[in-house]
């Protein structure tokens, strides 16, 4: 991995990196569930680090079974909260574990490691 090297987002993963109708969506959830919303984003702050470093372990290991798991777990709450462009990069990575196929895995999990950095920088989660 990467480390400190930040690489730019690809336009190959689509969209921004927090889709603003689910960003409208959640504001709506909030005013029936106060503080839900912070919970949520809380949640996805605390897990997706957690994730991420296992799917580098799974990659390392040779373990695709384990990363198209953790992948399709990172993409659902990715989805929840808005984050488009992670949830592409883990389909894709989810996509190719699941066919075995783990070559460039590892490029991946840059990508990952920074667009979660760009939505944990987004104003959304800085005013949490």
């Amino acid at each position: 991995m990467s480390g400190t090297r930040e690489t730019p987002a690809d336009p190959a993963d689509g969209g921004e990196t927090l889709d603003p109708i689910i960003l409208r969506q959640l504001t709506e959830l909030e005013a029936t569930g106060p503080g839900l919303v912070a919970r949520l984003l809380h949640n996805f702050i605390d897990q997706a680090p957690k994730r991420i470093a296992v799917i580098a372990s799974a990659v390392a290991a040779g373990d695709a079974t384990a990363v198209r798991e953790q992948a399709h777990a990172l993409r659902g709450s990715s989805l929840n909260i808005g984050a488009m462009r992670l949830a592409n990069i883990c389909k894709r990575l989810e996509s190719q574990a699941k066919l075995g196929n783990l070559q460039g895995a590892e490029e991946s999990i840059d990508r990952l490691t920074d667009e979660f950095v760009r939505v944990r920088e987004t104003k959304e989660f800085k005013s949490l």
